[in-house]
């Protein structure tokens, strides 16, 4: 497994584990960007990742994340990969955190 995976893992971990009920547990999901688009110039209103194994995954952000909308085209340009920390809320799939 690599370095990236691993880290993937361990948070995906340390989230379920800390989750207790009631609260609302943080899943993360790996892929590269195929769309972007911008609420405004620091916020994302939807992105779109394909993951490793072809599922297409669509999220919201209802705050502003780590990576803005221009640096998410920057990956999707190069085709590097992003990890998605995300919630589900009502159906929605809701980005709670970005990283490399």
């Amino acid at each position: 497994m690599t370095r990236l995976g691993l880290i993937v893992l361990a948070v995906v971990v340390i989230f379920s584990v800390g989750c207790r009920s009631g609260e609302v547990e943080l899943r993360a999901v790996r892929g590269h960007v195929t769309s972007v688009e911008a609420a405004s110039l620091l916020e994302i209103k939807l992105l779109t990742v394909v993951d490793e194994g072809g599922k297409t995954w669509e999220f919201t952000a209802d705050r502003v994340l780590e990576f803005t909308p221009s640096h998410l085209r920057e990956h999707m340009a190069l085709g590097q990969p992003v990890v998605v920390t995300y919630r589900e809320v009502r159906g929605r799939l809701v980005a709670e955190g970005l990283s490399d």
